[in-house]
């Protein structure tokens, strides 16, 4: 994979979001997880209109999936709670504002290309879905288990930043890596929980295929020069 790196976004809004995460997609972001359970529907609205529309297609919904009929959003995540019946069926929407469902229209569910970008065709586009995983039972089955689902998060690898409290899970490692190897490049594994600019070469050597970050970036008083930071560490690895 080209890019490594996912940043996800605070749980409520903060001030001078939208101009913020217009910066960090200058400056080389490829994937942002736009998580925002405190926030509504048109709030959510708000701050997608107020980012670069050439940037959306970097962007992936974790609630209010239906703002995919109105924004070029390149995806959605399905929070564990809310993911659909496996095996996933490839999700076609529309360019704008088409109705969305998952469909078995179109090819098969495309892999995650080299920048988590979105998939495109002429009238209609295949959004890049993920999910999130909690444990090494979760990862057993991979594609064939998950369908169309493009990559997912596993965690918390490292004690939490952003929750304080919230330890890492004691995966084994023998098995992690196993599984990771087993299935990692059809299903990608990004590792979430905890993640640091310090610690980020640490999850990939472990065998993760990226990070994703939150307290890292929206933390630091410069989130664009901690991105860059990550970035600058993640070249490193091989």
């Amino acid at each position: 994979m080209a890019s490594r790196l996912i940043v996800i976004s605070p749980p409520g809004m903060i001030p001078k979001e939208a101009a913020t995460l217009n910066r960090l997609f200058a400056s080389g972001l490829q994937c942002y997880h736009a998580r925002k359970p405190e926030c509504s529907l048109e709030t959510v609205r708000q701050l997608l209109a107020a980012v670069d529309p050439q940037y959306h297609p970097h962007i992936r919904l974790h609630q209010h999936h239906q703002l995919a009929q109105d924004f070029d959003v390149g995806g959605i995540h399905y929070p564990t709670k809310v993911l659909p019946p496996l095996p996933l069926q490839p999700y076609v929407v529309d360019s704008h504002r088409g109705s969305q469902s998952p469909s078995m229209a179109g090819s098969e569910g495309d892999a995650l290309d080299s920048n988590f970008g979105a998939m495109s065709s002429t009238s209609r586009r295949t959004l890049v879905q993920s999910t999130s995983l909690h444990s090494l039972e979760d990862l057993q089955g991979g594609k064939a288990r998950y369908g169309a689902l493009d990559y997912a998060f596993l965690s918390p690898i490292f004690d939490s930043i952003s929750k304080k409290g919230y330890a890492a899970a004691k995966f084994d490692p023998v098995q992690l890596r196993t599984l990771l190897q087993e299935h990692g490049k059809q299903l990608p594994v990004i590792a979430l929980g905890g993640i640091s600019a310090e610690n980020c070469l640490q999850a990939l050597d472990m065998g993760f295929q990226g990070v994703a970050v939150l307290g890292s970036i929206w933390e630091a008083q410069d989130p664009v020069a901690e991105m860059e930071r990550f970035m600058q560490q993640l070249q490193k690895h091989a």
